[in-house]
């Protein structure tokens, strides 16, 4: 979980930078944190950008992971990614 958590927080500055506004990874974070979002609609939503099994298989685990998370962890995180969001370094870019 940790190192999910750590290659998702790399490559966050990299997609601001791109001058995408993040909102596309921004999406992409709430479905994976939503508990409500099962591991199937996620694939569904993800699915342009699954190019092959073993892609899929990635997604569904990492979906997985946080679906095995308590609420507590999960806010946590969603907690994390809006200090990102709202920092100067994002801001720079939207």
């Amino acid at each position: 979980m940790k190192l999910v958590l750590l290659f998702l927080l790399a490559a966050l500055p990299f997609c601001c930078y791109a001058g995408s506004g993040c909102q596309l990874l921004e999406d992409v974070i709430t479905k994976t944190i939503e508990r409500n979002v099962t591991v199937a609609q996620y694939k569904e939503f993800l699915q342009p950008y699954l190019d092959d099994k073993p892609s899929e298989h990635a997604a569904e685990e990492l979906k997985q992971c946080f679906l095995s998370q308590s609420d507590e962890t999960l806010a946590n995180v969603q907690q994390l990614m809006n200090i990102i969001y709202n920092s100067i370094f994002c801001k720079l870019y939207k």
